[in-house]
């Protein structure tokens, strides 16, 4: 197949709303983050906490700081594994897309990310655990296809355009710091996907029936191995807020508060950019139907909503 994807990348931000390359973080942001740790820092729209109806305002609070604190050692975890696998590479275009994504911009990013996760982890109780093992996850990852990894780099690109178009209508609820960390990590982002989207559609071109079909089942092991870790760190997220919560909550209780920060940890990082109607396009233009369709039984076994259309 000769389908390219230069008509399904992220645009980058209009001149009007960025003042230099350099995409950081104003630092009187992270300053007040610090000294009010009140308002939850992840947007309702992503967190979800606000359908958990059993929980008080303070509690659904809490809930989403844990969150927002899973929210960026995720994406430290997944941007470093795609980078790093696609460094081992033995294609030339795919080791200079996964070197290119440094510099001075990317330091300045990476910066003001490690910043905010400071100042979430000063404002709460000792005893959180980030559970995923880096290394089981990487291990996973270097022995797969160039294909697969490439189309997981591209999906990444699109999810965090989406967490900023979820984020970007602020309210009082709603993080300053945060919504600003994810608008740069959407800039920062961005720039790499139409790299690895560029990339990704040069590498199908040069797959046979088979080499694609091999793609498809390692593309699936990596969403599958992906909502492993996602399961793990809802439960360990449970156990933190059960420990730090002011009251207990029993087991049925217990269990729905898991259940819907599961459901939003999927749709943060494996459905929102499933669903984004670029990626879908770009699948159906690379796979024929069973192809296609292996994809979409497998995401239906993860959730009800990892069904493509």
């Amino acid at each position: 197949m000769n389908n390219t994807v230069e008509d399904v990348t992220i645009r980058r931000p209009h001149a009007e709303h960025r003042n230099r390359d350099n995409w950081e973080i104003d630092q009187g942001l992270i300053a007040d983050y610090h000294k009010d740790f009140t308002p939850p820092p992840l947007p309702n729209t992503l967190s979800r906490v606000d359908e958990i109806d059993f929980i008080t305002d303070a509690e659904r609070r809490l809930l989403s700081q844990i969150q927002s604190r899973t929210y960026l050692n995720m994406f430290a975890l997944i941007e470093g594994l795609s980078h790093s696998s696609l460094n081992g590479t033995n294609t030339h275009d795919a080791r200079l897309t996964a070197t290119s994504s440094s510099g001075a911009a990317d330091s300045e990013y990476r910066q003001s990310f490690q910043q905010t996760k400071r100042a979430i982890e000063a404002g709460m109780p000792v005893g959180y655990r980030f559970s995923a093992d880096v290394h089981a996850f990487q291990s996973i990852i270097s022995k797969l296809s160039d294909w697969s990894v490439l189309a997981f780099s591209y999906h990444i690109g699109l999810t965090t355009q989406a967490h900023y178009k979820q984020s970007a209508p602020c309210d009082a609820d709603i993080s300053l710091s945060l919504t600003a960390v994810i608008l740069n990590h959407w800039r920062d982002t961005s720039r790499h996907a139409i790299q690895r989207g560029i990339e990704w559609g040069r590498e199908d071109a040069i797959q046979s029936v088979a080499d694609r079909d091999q793609a498809v089942d390692d593309l699936v092991l990596i969403f599958r191995s992906l909502d492993e870790i996602l399961q793990a760190q809802a439960e360990a997220d449970l156990a933190y807020f059960l420990s730090v919560s002011d009251r207990a909550f029993g087991h049925a209780r217990s269990q729905r508060i898991l259940g819907a920060t599961l459901a939003a940890y999927r749709w943060q990082f494996i459905f929102i950019g499933l669903g984004n109607p670029r990626y879908v396009n770009t699948l159906m233009g690379f796979l024929n139907e069973a192809q296609y369709q292996r994809i979409s039984d497998a995401l239906g076994s993860i959730s009800d909503r990892g069904t493509l259309h």
